[in-house]
């Protein structure tokens, strides 16, 4: 019975982090699905939003549980700026779409050096973390034991991944940003702003950082290389469910979550990993597009 119910625990907490690596990829699906942006900064700014909450409580007092509302702000005027001074210059320069998603995979390389490096000049390599009157607390139902800051990153991560989908497929301007994602040339001819669609698109995708970042900082340690180890486990989740595809992402996202948990804790996290890459590969080579891979 016992063995049971800490099977159970486990899905519990599979489904919590699965949730989290969903959004943390969001940002990377919505960027390549729309634009072809292959952000290997992403996980960079995540670890620079986790930052912000971490120096907005300890310098200011501010409460962790909001300062999403800095973190996401911070990270959307980023976008912007890099939306202007990267990719709307490389736009221009590159002869054609391929060549210019080609470009943007050491464009990026090089952003996120520099926001890593900036990190650990300004706050060294220290590992960080959040410590909340709510850390390692829990629900208990009988032998069930649902931590209160994993619930609240299962809670925050399928909210933003649901309000994302519904911007995307119900209103206005996330249909422009579906037509974009399809056809750029027939979307400018029917009248849509494609720079400016393209610019709302890359801040919509960095602003994602703010919101994975500020949860992020609630249950994992983190410090300014912490990106290397989760850019392969997040390409990996975007390349599976399907580029461009938010459901997908969120699909993927919480089974790969499911199996770190359970496999991680039977045998090893490296062996739970290795499933993750070996599925990865498996679903490429059948359906090369991905599982859910029909665009946005």
């Amino acid at each position: 019975m016992n063995e049971l119910f800490s099977f159970v625990n486990l899905v519990i907490n599979g489904l919590m982090i699965g949730s989290l690596y969903a959004l943390m990829t969001l940002g990377l699906t919505l960027l390549f699905g729309v634009m072809g942006v292959i952000n290997v900064a992403q996980v960079d700014l995540i670890i620079l939003s986790a930052y912000i909450v971490y120096w907005m409580l300890n310098l200011y007092g501010l409460s962790p549980f909001i300062s999403f509302i800095v973190t996401v702000p911070v990270m959307f005027l980023i976008g912007m700026i890099l939306e202007k001074s990267l990719i709307e210059p490389l736009q221009k320069r590159t002869r054609s779409h391929g060549e210019f998603v080609r470009m943007t995979l050491p464009v990026f390389f090089g952003v996120a050096m520099v926001f890593r490096h900036s990190m650990t000049a300004l706050w060294t390599g220290d590992y960080r973390a959040i410590t909340t009157h709510l850390t390692g607390k829990a629900f208990t139902f009988a032998l069930i034991r649902v931590p209160i800051l994993r619930l609240l990153c299962l809670v925050g991560s399928t909210s933003i991944v649901g309000l994302i989908y519904l911007y995307l497929t119900k209103t206005k301007t996330g249909k422009q940003i579906r037509a974009l994602s399809q056809n750029a040339v027939a979307a400018k001819i029917v009248g849509i702003d494609v720079e400016r669609i393209r610019l709302i698109s890359f801040a919509i995708g960095i602003s994602t950082a703010g919101f994975a970042g500020y949860l992020f900082s609630f249950i994992y340690t983190f410090f300014p290389g912490a990106a290397g180890e989760w850019v392969p486990l997040l390409f990996c989740i975007m390349v599976t469910g399907g580029l461009g595809c938010t459901e997908g992402t969120l699909v993927v996202g919480v089974i790969f979550g499911l199996l770190d948990s359970v496999i991680g804790y039977y045998y090893t996290m490296a062996l739970s990993r290795v499933i993750v890459f070996i599925t990865m590969l498996l679903v490429l080579l059948f359906r090369p597009r991905g599982i859910f891979g029909r665009g946005l």
